[in-house]
């Protein structure tokens, strides 16, 4: 029998700040600052993005700044079949 193993595709501040290697108040606190990439917002709840995470940590955990323009410029470039924007 195949069993699927589901991989979480956001996660709490707790397990956010773990996977990369910072505390929780570290965490919150570089939140507060702008250096973290952006939460989701579901409910009450704030959700960090796995892929975020893992992209944020290959750059060398840049600022949020830096990391959404880097984002930005990735996610234009993949995306390249000649339209042009409205």
């Amino acid at each position: 029998m195949l069993e699927l193993q589901l991989q979480p595709l956001a996660l709490r501040a707790k397990d956010a700040a773990q996977i990369c290697g910072l505390s929780l108040s570290t965490w919150w606190s570089m939140d507060a600052a702008g250096t973290i990439p952006r939460k989701l917002r579901c409910g009450k709840r704030c959700l960090w993005r796995v892929s975020d995470l893992k992209l944020w940590i290959s750059w060398g955990m840049v600022s949020r700044e830096e990391f959404e323009s880097r984002k930005g410029l990735d996610s234009n470039t993949k995306i390249d079949n000649g339209a042009k924007p409205l």
